[in-house]
Order: structure tokens, then C-alpha cells, then sequence
């Protein structure tokens, strides 16, 4: 029975390997129907521009077709037990001189028997020096494959000849509903500046690149408050176009047109340019000078020594950071509302000073104009007697009549006459000073 046991394993091997076989070309004639489906939608994408009803319709149809196809063809005989007696009618096929004989080994439910015996030798007699690859459909496999290659072949010429992106027509188809533009003849790869902010006054660079076919003329619409306009660009090198708006003093939204192509909208918005449009001091003198707070707005501001001086900024856009330069050094400012900033400042020697900052949308102002801070040192009291005279002779027992004046930079708070009579003990005479005066004149008569 030896030879019923080898023949059954060699049956067994047929039908391992035809099923492998049959299952590659499926898969075969299911990438080539796939790929066919794509071409066809590629097509007439490129011809007539698929809106998203047709491309749902067509998604819909490609998946169900390859799906079923998928399902039926390739995952099926997976699953499928292939008899032996299909099989063994593969074999007969290669060899007539097995014909029936192999078949009615194959068909005997009782494998045991001399008959089973006698038809496995003469079958092994015939296999001899035979494998079961020999056997295996190998010409399904080769056609399958000689049309996937012919309907791959068709894709890669098509990819390479057409002016169409074959790329953009894939993505609409795979993904129908997305609101990817029309493929074009012309492709617009980049537009620059796209969505921009500049300042107000600016030159704006437009930029365009395209691919495929070389379009007659490459334009920018704008269009702006109150109207348009249309900006053509002049070639620069091979798919390289430009054009420079001298000066932008408005926003704008544009288009970039190339042949067939189209892109946009984009928009520049136009910012104001960041300016310190106010600067003023807030004075604090010491409480000691009498002074009252003060402010000044002017490009020389003189103050008691000692005073804290309150520097604010007004800015002409929103301020992110601000700082204040003297001397070298750069010290931030603390903002006090969107378009205003402050540093408290304490200078014991004049300085120049100046101010910076940058708005909100990442801009930097220019330096502001220069102020100078002096501070005013503290002098002392000047005090004078005008009458009498230095060393001039007065009658004797006649009232005399002393004049002079006195005077402070913060003023006066006391102020006494001290005198002496031929030698006599020195007088202190406490004379009256109205609140907070600066200057007094003085008189007495002793």
C-alpha cells in the first residue's frame, strides 16, 4: 500500500500548489482591475473635471467592484478544499496516457483495495522524475500577470505623457468629497507671499511657481475695497514668475492665475507702521522741595535731583513689548493698556534716552526721537543786604533801615536778621516768609 500512500501525497501537492496558484492570479487580475478602474476615473477626471456627485458615485462603484472582486476571486479559494479528483484531472490533462485511470484512483472511496494498489503503481510509474509544480495552472498565473503588466504599463505612460496631474485626479478620486481644485494643464506649486502681513507703504513681492504646460501669461487679481486691478508677472526663470507692488497701502484679497490653473484667494492685510507717537514725564520731586508732581511733554525735561520720573510711550498699534535705551543699556517698559507702556525711572545725572517697541503683530518700531532728563541739583540759599552799605556810618541814636533779599530753589521756610550794636550781644530778629515762597525781599528797622 505504499505506493497508494505516496500517489495520495503526491495528489496532495498538486492541489497545495494549484491553490497557490489560482489565488496569485487573482490577486493578479484584481490589482489589474483596481488599477484600470483608477486610469478610467483618471481619464475623465482629466477630461471633464468629476464634481463630488460623480466622484461619490465613482468612489462608491470602485470600492464594491474590487471589494467583491477582492472577496469572490482571491479570499474565497482560500477557504475553497479543492478535491482530488480535480486534481487528478489537472494531471490527466498533462498526461493523456493517465487518462480515466487517474480519475478512478482518485474516485475509489476504498483506497485500501488491490484495485486502488494496482492504479497507484501505474500512475507513480508514469510520474516518475515528475514534481507537483509540473502540474500547478502556471498559465493562469502568467496571464494574469502579462495583463497587470499591460494595464500598469498603460498607467506609468499616461502618468508620464499627460499635463494633468495624475496625483491631484487620485486624490479627488480616493477622497470625494475633499475640495481639491480641477487638475489643470498648468499647476500652480507655490504662490508667495500667500497669506501675509506688511506694513503699510511696503513693496509686495509676488512670487509664482508652476509646473507642466508653460502658460501664455501668469497674472495676480486683486481686489480691494472699491475695486481691483491686475498685476502681471514677468518670467524669471523656467516656471518662475514675479511681480513687485511698489507700495501697499490697503488690504487686498488676490488670485494667482497660470494658463488653466488658478489658486487663491490669499489675502495681505496691510498693517499701520509701528510708531512712539507720545512720550510724556510724569515728575515726582522729593516731598522735602515743595514741589508738585508735574508732567512734560518737551524734548528737554529738567526736574529736581531726586525726583522718580514716570516715562509713558503712546504707540500708534498694539504693544507686545516695549523698551527704553539710555546709555547704552535697554530696559523694558511695563505695558499700561494696548497701545501705551511705562518705565519709572530715577536719573541722578543727565541722560539721552530714547524708546523702542514691538507691536502684537511682531513688528518693531523705529527709535523714537531722543529726549534729554536733567535733574537739578539742590543749591543753596542765596541771601543779600543791599542797605546800609558795607562798613557805612549812621548817626548816632537814629533808626536805621535794613533792606536785602533772600531766595531758594524750593523755597524758603524760615528767615531771621542777626545783628550786633557797637559790639554789643548779638539780636536774632525772626522775620515773617509767606508759605512756600521762592523769593522775598525784607525789611526792618532796628
Amino acid at each position: 500500500m505504499e505506493e497508494v500512500r505516496l500517489l495520495l501525497r503526491f495528489l496532495d501537492a498538486v492541489r497545495a500548489r494549484t491553490r497557490r496558484a489560482e489565488v496569485l492570479a487573482s490577486f493578479n487580475l484584481f490589482l489589474a482591475l483596481t488599477m484600470l478602474l483608477l486610469l478610467g476615473g483618471v481619464v475623465g477626471d482629466h477630461a471633464v473635471g468629476f464634481p463630488v456627485p460623480v466622484r461619490v458615485a465613482y468612489f462608491a462603484l470602485l470600492t464594491l467592484t474590487a471589494s467583491s472582486f477582492l472577496a469572490v476571486a482571491v479570499v474565497r479559494p482560500l477557504f475553497r478544499r479543492l478535491s482530488r479528483p480535480y486534481c487528478a484531472r489537472l494531471i490527466e490533462k498533462r498526461l493523456p496516457e493517465l487518462q480515466g485511470s487517474l480519475l478512478a484512483f482518485a474516485e475509489l472511496p476504498d483506497k485500501e483495495s488491490p484495485v486502488a494498489a494496482a492504479l497507484a503503481a501505474r500512475a507513480l510509474k508514469r510520474l516518475e522524475g515528475r514534481s507537483p509544480a509540473d502540474f500547478a495552472p502556471a498559465g493562469k498565473v502568467v496571464n494574469s500577470f502579462a495583463l497587470f503588466a499591460v494595464v500598469f504599463l498603460a498607467f506609468a505612460v499616461y502618468t508620464t505623457f499627460s499635463p494633468k496631474s495624475v496625483l491631484l485626479s487620485l486624490e479627488r478620486l480616493l477622497y470625494p468629497t475633499s475640495a481639491l481644485a480641477v487638475p489643470t494643464a498648468t499647476r500652480i506649486t507655490a504662490v508667495k507671499p500667500g497669506d501675509a502681513v506688511v506694513l503699510e507703504g511696503a513693496k509686495v513681492f509676488f512670487r509664482v511657481s508652476v509646473e507642466g504646460e508653460e502658460p501664455s501669461e501668469v497674472l495676480v487679481r486683486r481686489r480691494f475695497e472699491g475695486g481691483g486691478d491686475v498685476v502681471r508677472l514677468t518670467a524669471v526663470a523656467p516656471g518662475e514668475y514675479e511681480a513687485a507692488l511698489p507700495a501697499a497701502v490697503a488690504s487686498f484679497d488676490y488670485f494667482a492665475e497660470a494658463g488653466d490653473a488658478s489658486a487663491g484667494p490669499f489675502r495681505v492685510k496691510v498693517h499701520p507702521v509701528p510708531a512712539v507717537t507720545a512720550v510724556t514725564f510724569g515728575v515726582r520731586p522729593p516731598h522735602y522741595t515743595g514741589v508738585e508732581p508735574f508732567e512734560e511733554s518737551g524734548r528737554l525735561v529738567r526736574f529736581p535731583a531726586g525726583s522718580t520720573v514716570e516715562a509713558r510711550i503712546t504707540t500708534s498699534t498694539a504693544v507686545r513689548r516695549a523698551w527704553v535705551i539710555a546709555r547704552g543699556n535697554t530696559k523694558p517698559m511695563k505695558k499700561t493698556g494696548g497701545d501705551s507702556a511705562l518705565a519709572v525711572l530715577s536719573p541722578r545725572s543727565p541722560v539721552s534716552l530714547f524708546f523702542r517697541y514691538e507691536d502684537t503683530a511682531g513688528f518693531e518700531s523705529a527709535a523714537s526721537a531722543v529726549f534729554r532728563l536733567v535733574p537739578l541739583p539742590d543749591r543753596p540759599p542765596l541771601v543779600a543786604i543791599v542797605l546800609p552799605l558795607d562798613g557805612a556810618s549812621v548817626p548816632l541814636k537814629m533808626p536805621l533801615t535794613v533792606k536785602g533779599s533772600a531766595r531758594d530753589d524750593y523755597g524758603l521756610s524760615a528767615l531771621r536778621l542777626e545783628y550786633s550794636v557797637n559790639g554789643g550781644p548779638w539780636v536774632k530778629e525772626a522775620l515773617s516768609v509767606p508759605p512756600a515762597a521762592r523769593a522775598v525781599e525784607m525789611r526792618s528797622v532796628l
